[in-house]
């Protein structure tokens, strides 16, 4: 390559490289130029929060933390860092966490339905149905096509024995996406 003999120190090409690398499943090597990237330019918070979603990728949530971490300390109002790091928390198990990241995302964000159905799945983990059906309500008030926010309410509804009201939304859950196999799984546990 050419352009990196030309200009090696140039923090921009290495994560042109990052994200060329990155597009062809080459996760390793596009995390190598991340580091290249960061080392030149230590106060990018883009190229720490394009780290932390590399290294999430790879399952390495920990680490994908620190990056999430280190672009918000540099970036604050990064809601795209503070949704990342609340999936990654939730990943984790750590659901207490992870509602703390949605909070602070539904702040900066909030008419942005995945951050909600997010924030659902983690009160739904905290066996805080009634609050969780509240957040997959707001999703599929902003977002009314969305199965996986339908699912997720057919589920919170399920937990709570409204076997009913659970069937319908697996129904349209199935009417949005007929292919998706965990409706159909979840209304046959509820018939």
């Amino acid at each position: 390559m050419k352009l990196f003999r030309l200009k090696p120190d140039d923090a921009d090409i290495w994560n042109n490289k990052r994200i060329s690398l990155g597009s062809l499943g080459r996760h390793e090597e596009a995390l190598a130029a991340f580091d290249k990237a960061i080392g030149l330019k230590p106060d990018d918070a883009n190229a720490w929060y394009n780290k932390g979603v590399g290294l999430a990728s790879l399952g390495r949530h920990e680490e994908a933390l620190a990056a999430f971490d280190k672009a918000i300390g540099l970036k604050p109002d990064d809601a795209n860092a503070w949704y990342n790091k609340g999936v990654g928390l939730a990943s984790l198990g750590r659901h207490e966490e992870a509602l703390e990241a949605f909070d602070k995302t539904i702040g900066l964000k909030p008419d942005d339905a995945d951050i909600w159905n997010s924030m659902g799945i983690s009160l739904g983990n905290l066996c805080r149905h009634e609050e969780a059906l509240a957040a997959f309500d707001k999703a599929i008030g902003l977002k009314p096509d969305d199965a996986n926010a339908w699912h997720n309410k057919g589920v919170g509804l399920a937990s709570l024995g409204r076997r009913e009201e659970a069937l319908e939304a697996f129904d349209k859950t199935i009417g949005l996406k007929p292919d998706h196999a965990d409706a159909w799984n979840n209304r046959l546990f509820v018939i």
